[in-house]
């Protein structure tokens, strides 16, 4: 692939086995900007350029060459880095690369997959934000947060991972679908939970399919949903943002979608949750105990627990 970027050199390369492939690490100096290419044994490259690189501007692009390695059927995905030490020496904060990477790939009209690569982060430094599509605001989780969000939940998410593998080890896989419910605690959980429960039941490798989380007020069963329906809808909303991020990022299933523990029918939620679910083309597992409303009113969503006089 040298003669894909002509001029160009290679300055150091390096093989290192990944889950049972080798990935090729070829350091390259471009235009006398050092950036890597990763050469993956599945043909595909994961590029991280400088955004100047990246753009169309005479002698300097790199996305030509991306193109061009393209006809050759190798799919090419640019990654731009920038660690969180480089962001605590000049002062700048993560967003701000996403920022440059974005007006990059608009200005070059690269219409590929793009990510950006958050470096040298650990528990002490991960909060400094995370940024979700569809969040009002970046997703901060210091290290006091997430020591306590793990307390909370890295126990359970264990031994749900102990039940899978019994489960797997009797049915096989791809025999049985794999839920996880959080919807009996205390408190909701927020997007923070949420992510980071999702990224230890992937680091327990349960295939989840479906994931239950506790959502704001009560829902008992036999009455209607007890709560602010706007407060719901607004955390059903989050939710669905967190679970499409962390499909992606963790490798969860594709088709990963909250699970709803209703109790019985919640009229008075239904019409937000259909408004959201084709909305962001979602899914969704509704959970019904069975029981109904009595004497309720299905249309207006009101209902009470008396049953309906006879005449």
């Amino acid at each position: 692939m040298i003669g894909a970027f002509q001029g160009d050199i290679p300055r150091k390369v390096s093989s290192d086995p990944v889950g049972g492939s080798t990935i090729r690490k070829t350091e390259w100096s471009v235009n006398s900007t050092p950036w890597p290419i990763l050469v993956c044994s599945t043909g595909s490259w994961a590029c991280s350029p400088t955004a100047e690189a990246f753009s169309p501007t005479p002698g300097m692009s790199i996305s030509a060459a991306y193109e061009k390695i393209s006809t050759d059927g190798v799919k090419v995905i640019p990654i731009w880095n920038k660690s969180n030490r480089e962001h605590e020496i000049i002062g700048t904060e993560p967003p701000s690369v996403r920022d440059v990477a974005a007006a990059a790939v608009k200005e070059a009209g690269w219409t590929g997959e793009w990510h950006v690569d958050a470096d040298h982060i650990n528990l002490g430094t991960v909060g400094r934000s995370l940024e979700i599509d569809g969040l009002t605001e970046p997703l901060v989780i210091d290290k006091q947060k997430a020591k306590a969000i793990a307390r909370n939940y890295l126990p359970v998410v264990k031994d749900a991972g102990k039940i899978y593998r019994h489960i797997l080890s009797s049915k096989g896989e791809g025999n049985f679908i794999a839920e996880v419910s959080m919807d009996e605690t205390d408190t909701p959980q927020g997007p923070a939970e949420l992510l980071l429960i999702l990224a230890a039941i992937a680091d327990e490798g349960i295939p989840a399919q479906t994931i239950a989380p506790r959502f704001s007020g009560r829902f008992n069963k036999g009455v209607e949903y007890v709560g602010d329906p706007k407060l719901f809808a607004a955390e059903f909303e989050a939710d669905l943002m967190v679970l499409r991020y962390a499909s992606e990022a963790f490798g969860l299933p594709e088709n990963l979608k909250l699970s709803v523990h209703s109790g019985s029918d919640k009229f008075a939620i239904y019409p937000e949750i259909g408004r959201l679910l084709k909305k962001h083309r979602a899914g969704l597992h509704l959970k019904n105990a069975g029981t109904h409303l009595a004497g309720g009113d299905y249309r207006s969503g009101r209902s009470s627990c008396l049953p309906k006089q006879s005449a």
